[in-house]
């Protein structure tokens, strides 16, 4: 799979949690559509699997919820950066269906963390 012609060609998308599921599966039509790709995860295995069938440009392994790790994941990255997604994260409960509500805010509060640490560290 390789970038070109697309809506999305000559932008570079980060993907947090980009090794497997819809975080992977956004990456590879990414790439189709091509960007460069940046994919994030905690299995360092999974991820350099990931990379290498979606094309990615780079990778770096560790778990979103580690502040430190995240800001200096974003510190390190080159810019410009076009877009953002974070799929990281999970509910305490292990699942989302009938896991009531307070899993679902800790895992969207997570993701809100990685927005905001990458707009603070890119002023």
């Amino acid at each position: 799979m390789s970038g070109g012609a697309g809506a999305l060609a000559g932008q570079t998308v980060v993907v947090i949690g980009g090794s497997g599921g819809i975080g992977f599966e956004t990456a590879r039509l990414a790439r189709s559509e091509g960007a460069e790709v940046v994919l994030t995860g905690r299995n360092p295995e999974r991820l350099e699997n990931a990379a290498s069938e979606v094309g990615a440009k780079s990778t770096a392994a560790f778990d979103a919820a580690d502040e430190p790790a995240l800001e200096a994941f974003f510190a390190d990255l080159e810019t410009p950066i076009d877009h953002v997604l974070s799929t990281a994260g999970r509910s305490r409960s292990g699942g989302r269906v009938g896991c009531g509500a307070s899993p679902v805010p800790m895992s969207f509060l997570s993701n809100l963390l990685v927005f905001r640490r990458y707009g603070e560290l890119k002023r």
